[in-house]
């Protein structure tokens, strides 16, 4: 039998001038790169513009824009239904094309009616103001939080609230894409069977037929604590034939 292929992860990223967060962008791509087939995704298709890059990310950057998977996809072109997961990284500029995308509005709102994982970070969060639709913005009923705020500016800060992972900011990047990644595995992963032998029900049976004599015999004898095998007027129990000692199972 051949491996079942791995679930598809679409990165939506603004492609407004620096408007990308490179750390953010970093940790997403290289978690979900590890469980998801990827496809990158911006606006026109026009090159994502990092911002922050420094020496924790810069030999990343310069590796990854001159690989083929570097060059986005047309968020227009995208047909959502192709994709079981969708993840936003910080985006300082999402509040410029994203939050206003009629493309990516279209994208989320087949993402909320089908119950499929969406996950976005820091100003990414901002994209998931352009899923307007008639009834109103499509998470408004169905999300009761957002992570916008957390006790310290800084902090680690994620929400998961059903199919929706938020984080406050870019450091909150790892957890909310694990989270991303998580539910993803209880929605797509397979449980493996579960195989009863005929032995194995026999001896399923033998237990419980010992367990069951054990507790008449103590019931008769009035015991609480002492197996009635093991009194010395007694005669040994038929339980010790058919299954280990009580205190044992």
């Amino acid at each position: 039998d051949t491996m079942a292929a791995k679930p598809t992860c679409l990165i939506v990223a603004s492609a407004a001038p620096g408007g990308v967060c490179a750390q953010s962008f970093l940790h997403s791509f290289t978690l979900c790169s590890s469980v998801f087939n990827l496809q990158t995704a911006t606006p026109g298709g026009r090159a994502v513009d990092f911002v922050g890059v420094d020496e924790s990310c810069a030999r990343w950057v310069q590796d990854f824009s001159v690989k083929p998977y570097a060059s986005p996809a047309k968020l227009e072109s995208i047909d959502g239904s192709r994709y079981h997961a969708l993840c936003i990284p910080d985006c300082p500029g999402a509040l410029t094309d994203l939050a206003h995308s009629g493309s990516l509005a279209r994208i989320l709102t087949h993402f909320t009616s089908q119950h499929k994982p969406v996950c976005a970070v820091g100003q990414g969060v901002a994209a998931l103001c352009c899923a307007v639709e008639e009834q109103g913005w499509a998470f408004r009923g169905q999300y009761d939080s957002l992570s916008l705020s957390a006790s310290v500016e800084d902090a680690v800060h994620v929400v998961l609230d059903r199919h929706l992972v938020t984080g406050q900011n870019r450091q909150s990047t790892v957890p909310a894409v694990n989270n991303l990644i998580m539910l993803c595995n209880g929605r797509y992963v397979q449980p493996s069977p579960v195989y009863v032998t005929v032995e194995m029900l026999c001896r399923l049976v033998q237990i419980s037929l010992s367990l069951c004599l054990s507790l008449q015999e103590m019931k008769q004898l009035g015991l609480s604590h002492t197996h009635p095998s093991l009194s010395t007027s007694s005669p040994p129990s038929p339980s010790l034939f058919l299954s280990p000692p009580t205190a044992k199972l």
